[in-house]
């Protein structure tokens, strides 16, 4: 098994501990949670690119969505104590699929920590610090004279493709939240 997939899954392991213990209370809920019916873990070519002699091209249909998109995001809320509480963010894509760019269903999670006291709040959390799936795989385009270009750019194959996403675009991130209710 993979490594990613391991770290995944103890860290998921983790949560449910966390949740299922008896010492801890049973105030988790899930929040912030927000999504919509886009692709958000790329940036898809518009697939209307100029050429080098200023010539534009429109291959916009080859990068059309064939196939239902969205993404949930949220955090899970683990009161560990009266003030302290752990969050594990998360974020589900469900992937791209057109004729030239197709990137794999994506689930990414993280960890933090919170502290709270009467109208403070602070907290550290890491997201996006463990992913699954999210692999991103383009295809040429071929001229009449069975030349490879990228759609996308109009460039030439070879000069394009050892510079494309094999990867989600979602970089691991850290954030230090203070909140002061007024």
């Amino acid at each position: 098994m993979p490594k990613k997939i391991k770290l995944l899954f103890s860290y998921l392991g983790c949560v449910f501990v966390l949740i299922s213990s008896d010492t801890q209370s049973a105030d988790w809920f899930v929040g912030n949670v927000s999504g919509d019916s886009t692709y958000r873990q790329t940036t898809v070519w518009s697939g209307k690119p100029r050429a080098l002699n200023g010539q534009s091209h429109d291959f916009s249909s080859f990068y059309e969505s064939q196939g239902v998109t969205f993404n949930l995001q949220g955090d899970l809320f683990v009161p560990l104590t009266k003030s302290i509480y752990v969050v594990a963010p998360f974020r589900v894509d469900s992937g791209y699929k057109s004729d030239l760019y197709n990137a794999e269903p994506l689930l990414t999670t993280g960890i933090g920590v919170g502290w709270a006291k009467d109208r403070l709040a602070v907290s550290l959390i890491g997201r996006n610090l463990f992913s699954y799936g999210g692999k991103v795989t383009e295809r040429p385009c071929v001229d009449s004279y069975d030349r490879k270009f990228h759609c996308g750019t109009a460039l030439p194959w070879t000069d394009v493709a050892p510079l494309l996403a094999t990867d989600s675009d979602l970089a691991p991130s850290f954030m230090l939240r203070i909140n002061w209710r007024f």
